[in-house]
């Protein structure tokens, strides 16, 4: 195992650049919550280019130096964008879980839970 964080970016970008590597799917949430490091800035720990069998999915805020890091890269990420949700898809997801239950809010109780400030967040 490496003993600093210097040898383990090496080791990181060198296992997921390698065509010798498994199939992976590497999946971070919140990449702009990582430490106040520089490697964490410029995002240092993801090779530039992947090996074909290996994906990384990524969260970030746009216009956090993270997302720069990446966007400025020659080769650009894919990008998917995040909106918020409507009414109607929050309405329909709560439906969807509760009725896994076989549970039911009446509308109040729903449009009590809908005018939460953060229900429309999607993550």
């Amino acid at each position: 195992m490496p003993k600093d964080l210097d040898s383990t970016v090496q080791l990181t970008c060198g296992v997921l650049s390698s065509r010798t590597t498994r199939p992976t799917i590497i999946i971070v949430d919140a990449v702009n919550q990582m430490d106040d490091d520089p490697h964490a800035h410029n995002v240092s720990w993801l090779p530039r280019k992947l090996a074909p069998q290996v994906r990384a999915v990524l969260s970030m805020i746009d216009g956090t130096p993270q997302h720069r890091a990446l966007t400025e890269r020659q080769r650009k990420p894919q990008e998917v964008k995040v909106t918020a949700l409507s009414k109607e898809d929050r309405q329909e997801i709560v439906t969807a879980m509760l009725d896994k239950y076989n549970k039911r809010l009446d509308q109040e109780q729903m449009n009590i839970l809908l005018s939460k400030d953060s229900s429309d967040n999607p993550l």
